[in-house]
């Protein structure tokens, strides 16, 4: 059934939905930035920053996130409006980046803002929400682009995880008001949020009867590639940007207009870079849509010119750097193709020829052929069937349920491997969807089960099948471990943990089923160590292995392994080879926690922590990773005070008055410390539907 809530139109909730890239960890997010911003009233407006502290440590923490050399608390009075007026080179900050498995053998690399670039987007938001709206209308060709803020959510409350998922009291719904905590985006989307709503559509399907061919084709390093001035160029026409650039247009600026606003915010959040925007944030995303919506249009008017009719001799469909061009007469798509790379050549960009595809009549994917048979084998092998027989009671008819279930692994295993190798299908295109199949059968499983009597039921078959599910899901996603497929992993795995947590449950059987989870993800910590520029992906079976107990922890050896940890010396420190990141940092952290088995490891990151922060410390506040870190340390129970004094130093807080009041500010910046909802971050993950 579906839920709905109202939202306020409040403009900071932009921090929580467009800046952060869906690959982070269950433990991160905006929710606490968001919430600090508005008790404070901190904004960016008519070339300053202002703000309206609560507290002498609230005035000392913007100060640090504005980059002030040496914050103080002189002249505070609570509520009063502070404002630190622009300078050059404020906003320009160095953004977080980190690196994601793409491929076998490529990396994709992410990257997300500074907060007090974040503050100058909430304001960027408010200004041109209309304008950014409207330079995103276009397109014939645009499946996915911004047309109104958002306004409610939706969500569906029975594939919900979060504990109280039952009954939904009213306070979970005021909840989600206040936090927005599974908010994805600011705007609402037309005409898919998802590239595979597309491919089952309406328009899709009648292309397919339409159209006797079709082709494949994208940007080659899009994000990577877009020049940031070429922004005005979409907006003007790039002669006019040319003209008042040279000055032959009388009176002619950018200065203070929309696209030259939006160009200088995604240069300072990128170290001053024109070519190239962060890849992740949702931000990017609307800004290269401006630019390639601009590009279709060229592309529809000049074929138009040409006498090639949009929707009579051929149909393009674009979901963000993606193309689809459905077309019957070859000379016809060779046209197309021609001035779809003249058109893309006048912004700097160019397609990926390599990854070139064309489908013939019927058009049907080797994608769309893997999914058929994955969702025909899932189906019929992962359930529980109920079987109702009519039995005489007090000389009446009655219908009794009887359950039974029977699920092998190594079968399963081998039936997805065949439909792999005949379809010819790569194993990262078809995971999320498989799994997220597991996730489902593996809920109507415990539905049915839960239907049947005790007396008409066998817990141990079940406990077997759930053993053979386990198996297979790690088996699935050890092939190709991503942060989506490891997301969709740990909801089938959290669905497990619950139900086998459950009071009625047999205490062997739940033990049998942890310590097989246990032993899959301690093989994959065992196997792999961290990684310089890929750390996100595993980093969710940590969160997995503290929802298992006390009982199911990881040596401390094995773990300082995993984080590229090793002793110079018997009864020395860790050192870390590698360069560990915000989020290894922080996600270790958690899963320690206060545990004296692991006091050797937390004091080794500690160390590791002061010496990452001393190294290049004349960047010290424009460094998103480490301010965010900082910030994180100060409110992280777990680690030493004399620590976060030391790096409050080194950001230039050195009075010990001052050190205690942003000591004790928050519980929580960035990194939820304490009370950590495993299935409600879960949840959060999903992307709730907005209108």
């Amino acid at each position: 059934m579906k839920k709905k809530v109202k939202l306020t139109t409040d403009k900071e909730r932009a921090v929580i939905s467009d800046v952060l890239p869906y690959e982070i960890p269950l433990t991160f997010s905006n929710r606490y930035f968001y919430d600090f911003l508005k008790e404070n009233s901190v904004e960016y407006k008519e070339g300053g920053f202002e703000w309206y502290p609560t507290s002498s440590g609230a005035h000392l923490a913007i100060q640090l996130f504005l980059g002030i050399e040496e914050p103080n608390i002189e002249g505070f009075e609570k509520k009063e409006k502070n404002k630190l007026k622009f300078q050059k080179g404020l906003t320009t900050t160095i953004p977080f980046t980190y690196g994601i498995t793409h491929k076998m053998d490529e990396l994709r690399v992410l990257s997300f803002a500074h907060p007090r670039n974040q503050i100058r987007l909430v304001s960027f938001y408010d200004n041109y929400k209309d304008l950014l709206i409207y330079h995103c209308q276009k397109s014939k060709f645009s499946l996915r682009a911004p047309y109104k803020p958002a306004r409610l959510i939706y969500w569906e409350s029975r594939n919900k995880l979060a504990k109280n998922e039952d009954h939904e009291p009213s306070g979970l719904i005021e909840e989600y008001k206040k936090e927005y905590s599974s908010l994805k985006s600011f705007f609402v989307y037309k005409k898919y949020s998802n590239i595979f709503k597309f491919f089952e559509s309406v328009e899709y399907h009648q292309c397919e009867k339409k159209y006797n061919n079709l082709a494949r084709l994208d940007i080659s390093k899009c994000f990577d590639s877009i020049y940031t001035h070429s922004i005005a160029w979409s907006v003007f026409g790039k002669e006019t940007v040319k003209d008042v650039m040279a000055g032959t247009i009388k009176g002619g600026s950018l200065k203070g207009c929309f696209p030259e606003e939006f160009d200088e915010l995604m240069r300072s959040e990128n170290y001053g870079e024109t070519n190239g925007i962060l890849i992740g944030p949702e931000t990017s995303r609307i800004f290269a849509e401006i630019i390639l919506q601009n590009i279709d249009k060229n592309v529809y008017e000049e074929l138009d010119f040409q006498g090639i009719f949009y929707g009579v001799d051929y149909e393009i469909f674009r979901y963000v750097d993606d193309y689809f061009v459905f077309y019957n007469k070859e000379d016809i798509y060779r046209k197309i193709l021609s001035q779809l790379q003249a058109s893309l050549k006048e912004y700097k960009l160019n397609l990926n020829t390599e990854k070139e595809k064309i489908y013939q009549k019927p058009i049907i994917t080797e994608i769309t052929i893997a999914k058929k048979q994955i969702s025909n084998l899932l189906n019929e092998k992962l359930k529980y069937e109920i079987v109702e027989t009519e039995v005489l009671q007090d000389d009446v008819n009655a219908k009794v349920k009887h359950g039974h279930i029977f699920i092998k692994s190594s079968p399963l295993i081998t039936e997805f491997k065949k439909i792999i190798k005949t379809s010819g299908v790569e194993y990262k295109d078809i995971l999320n969807y498989s799994l997220a199949i597991v996730e489902s059968r593996l809920r109507k499983i415990i539905e049915n089960f839960k239907e049947v009597d005790k007396e008409n039921r066998s817990s141990k078959s079940l406990y077997y099948a759930i053993i053979s599910i386990i198996e297979f899901s790690f088996f699935i996603y050890s092939v190709s471990p991503r942060v989506n497929t490891t997301v969709k992993l740990v909801r089938v795995l959290y669905v497990i943990i619950s139900f086998l947590r459950e009071k009625n449950s047999d205490r062997d059987y739940m033990d049998a089923a942890f310590k097989q989870i246990f032993e899959n993800i301690y093989f994959i910590a065992n196997k792999i160590t961290i990684q310089r520029h890929t750390q996100v992906e595993t980093l969710y079976l940590l969160t997995v292995l503290s929802e298992l107990g006390k009982d199911y922890r990881v040596e401390e050896q094995v773990l300082a392994k995993y984080f590229g940890g090793k002793k110079e010396e018997a009864d020395s420190f860790y050192v870390f080879d590698n360069s560990l990141n915000l989020f290894s940092i922080t996600v270790a952290l958690f899963y320690v926690g206060n545990k004296k088995r692991y006091d050797l490891f937390r004091y080794s990151i500690e160390r590791y922590i002061l010496d990452k922060m001393k190294d290049n410390k004349n960047v010290l506040s424009k460094d998103t990773e480490k301010t965010i870190l900082l910030f994180d340390c100060l409110a992280c129970p777990y680690i030493r005070e004399s620590l976060k004094k030391e790096l409050l130093s080194l950001f230039g807080v050195k009075n010990e008055e001052d050190q205690k009041a942003l000591i004790n500010l928050r519980t929580e910046w960035f990194t939820t410390w304490i009370d950590f909802d495993f299935g409600k971050e879960l949840d959060a993950k999903r992307s709730f539907e907005v209108y």
